[in-house]
């Protein structure tokens, strides 16, 4: 019910707002019902730096995003660390999308969602959905990052 009339409401207006803002309001509302839970050991506390410096450097040096997601990615592969190798792609996904680079930044989201389903990070999955909502919206794709956040709605509402 809601998302339907959520679409009725939404005019080509909408896409003019910054669609990551509405998804970070969902998920900002929602986030204390969402948490997940991992031990920590030395090597996640590095892939977890490794993140934040990754996000520090963004804008300040694209490649440094690049750089440092790469790294978090290996290293998080390496130990199995699911949060780490999720938000690396997260991280790869933007600096794709910064590039131009589409299909590989669509790749990268995806790689992300994947991993936070089969792991139950909700948190993570709706990030990961939010970015590839973006994708969806400088793509083109208006109705399906719509979609998207239709239902990301949905599920904000009945948790």
């Amino acid at each position: 019910m809601p998302y339907n009339y959520f679409k009725q409401v939404v005019s080509k207006r909408f896409y003019q707002i910054n669609i990551n803002a509405l998804f970070y309001c969902i998920i900002l509302s929602a986030s204390p019902f969402l948490t997940y839970s991992q031990e920590s050991s030395q090597e996640q506390k590095l892939v977890d730096n490794l993140n934040k410096k990754a996000i520090t450097f963004k804008n300040l040096n694209i490649d440094s995003l690049y750089y440092y997601s790469k790294k978090e990615e290996e290293l998080a592969e390496k130990i199995d660390y699911k949060k780490g190798k999720i938000e690396a792609f997260i991280n790869l996904g933007e600096y794709y999308m910064d590039k131009s680079q589409y299909a590989k930044a669509r790749e990268a989201f995806d790689n992300g969602l994947l991993i936070s389903r089969n792991s139950g990070l909700v948190y993570l999955e709706a990030i990961s959905k939010s970015k590839k909502a973006a994708y969806y919206y400088f793509t083109g794709a208006y109705d399906s990052a719509l979609n998207i956040i239709g239902y990301d709605l949905e599920i904000a509402l009945n948790y």
